[in-house]
């Protein structure tokens, strides 16, 4: 017997053989084809590219079948960490069927990177057709944006916030200063978007903020957001401090002055000071930075009360000191010439005396004096004593002094010459040089009745002759 391989090749190998070889192949595959199911998926609307928790991925699909058959129509959803079959049906295929899948609600389980597979089965639950989505991703992360007003804010401004959301999510805004909290805000929105408001208190820091945004809604989506916001430094508050508040007029006036702002922290910045008398004028004005010590002296000013303000724009202190009164003279000797200059800040007027003492003798010389303030006088020591060398002291009510051991060179009117030599003959200890003038009028006075006795004696002999 022949076998049907041989069969067939010599069937081949003759011309008429393989025609009729190939018409054979044909009629068996359509008979085949008869038998078996053919369909084609199509994907009518393509899934979100992000779902959230919560969401559902609807989509749908027809199927086309070659025939209508019955057949198994399966949908699965295949992630990162689960797969699951969430539609499995029989359905009658026809040559145009629209299959209605239903809605997946979107948990948990699908976090990550998913895809969805379409499947026909046959009765065998063979695979004739499946189709795969894109990917999906599924996230728990909500898209969310909100921004503030500005970014720079002045103690007690507000700060408004805005942002979108979705309804019935619950929101929670805290202002922080970093890690201390401000300010916070809670609430479930009613609506698609939010405002919040914080009011900022009049003493709140200068410096960096923030403002933090916590969403979460009743799926377990959470969004978070940080923006940052910057306190100005505002000045508001000046003291200066006077280290004494009664000086003499050579003293140094010693202050120092502070500026603190919003929330008591210290500031440095330039200060303005003036200072000014009695009657408002301005004496002095100069500028110098806070939290710094000056000294500072003023030029012999008269005493009284006076006004130092310490001012930096709309801030201003003011305190007030007094000079003490200061009554003092100055005495320097040059070649037997006093100069006596006043250096305090009132008139100096007093009787003085100069002793200039000399072998025993002390020579005593009276002095008014009545000086300005900065006003001097000169005394001329050789006017009123003989030349030698003397010990020079000059004595006030309160106060002596010692002007040391001076040479005078006589330049003496004669007539104190001839009373201190007068004073000298009688033995006197102390001689006070202003008596000269006394002494001249005695003299005068004695030579005036000598003059008259001798006139009346002319007189008496003759008329004694007649």
């Amino acid at each position: 017997m022949i076998s049907l391989s041989i069969w067939v090749k010599k069937l081949i190998m003759k011309k008429k053989g393989f025609r009729l070889f190939l018409v054979i192949t044909l009629i068996l595959l359509i008979i085949i084809n008869l038998n078996l199911v053919f369909a084609s998926i199509t994907i009518e609307a393509s899934p979100e590219k992000t779902y959230h928790l919560g969401q559902k991925i609807d989509v749908d699909i027809s199927v086309i079948s070659n025939q209508e058959t019955q057949a198994i129509i399966s949908s699965e959803i295949s992630c990162a960490n689960t797969k699951l079959n969430y539609f499995r049906t029989p359905s009658e295929l026809t040559t145009n069927g629209f299959i209605n899948i239903p809605a997946l609600t979107v948990n948990k389980n699908f976090l990550g990177v998913c895809k969805i597979i379409f499947s026909v089965l046959d009765s065998n639950e063979k695979v004739v057709e499946s189709m795969t989505t894109e990917n999906i991703e599924i996230t728990n992360i909500l898209p969310f944006n909100f921004s503030t007003d500005k970014d720079i804010y002045s103690p007690e401004e507000k700060v408004i916030i805005e942002g979108k959301l979705e309804k019935g999510a619950e929101l929670k805004v805290f202002l922080k200063d970093g890690d201390n909290e401000i300010d916070s805000f809670t609430e479930v929105l009613d609506k698609n978007f939010f405002t919040v408001i914080f009011e900022l208190t009049e003493d709140i820091s200068k410096g960096e903020k923030n403002v933090f945004i916590n969403v979460e809604d009743k799926y377990g989506n959470t969004a978070i957001g940080t923006k940052k916001i910057e306190i100005l430094q505002i000045a508001r508050s000046l003291k200066f401090e006077l280290e004494k508040k009664e000086i003499m007029p050579y003293e140094n006036l010693t202050l120092t002055s502070h500026i603190y702002d919003q929330s008591a922290q210290e500031m440095i910045l330039e200060i303005n000071y003036k200072i000014l008398s009695q009657n408002e004028k301005l004496i002095n004005a100069f500028n110098y930075n806070s939290n710094e010590q000056i000294s500072f002296g003023l030029d012999n000013p008269p005493p009284g009360e006076y006004v130092i303000t310490a001012s930096y724009k709309e801030l201003e202190d003011i305190e007030k000191f007094f000079v003490l009164e200061f009554r003092e003279i100055e005495l320097e000797v040059e070649n037997g010439i006093i100069t006596a200059a006043n250096i305090g800040n009132v008139r100096y007027i007093e009787n003085l005396i100069i002793n200039a003492s000399v072998k025993g003798v002390i020579y005593q010389i009276p002095i008014s004096l009545y000086l300005k303030v900065n006003e001097k006088t000169f005394i001329d020591l050789k006017t009123e004593l003989s030349s030698e060398n003397y010990d020079v002291t000059l004595f006030s009510k309160n106060k002596s002094y010692y002007l040391g051991n001076l040479k005078i060179d006589d330049n003496r009117p004669l007539t104190k010459k001839i009373s201190q030599g007068l004073s000298g003959v009688t033995g006197s200890t102390a001689i006070n040089t202003d008596e000269v003038s006394n002494v001249f009028y005695l003299g005068f006075f004695l030579v005036f009745i000598i003059i008259v006795v001798f006139v009346i004696f002319f007189l008496y002999k003759r008329f004694k002759r007649g």
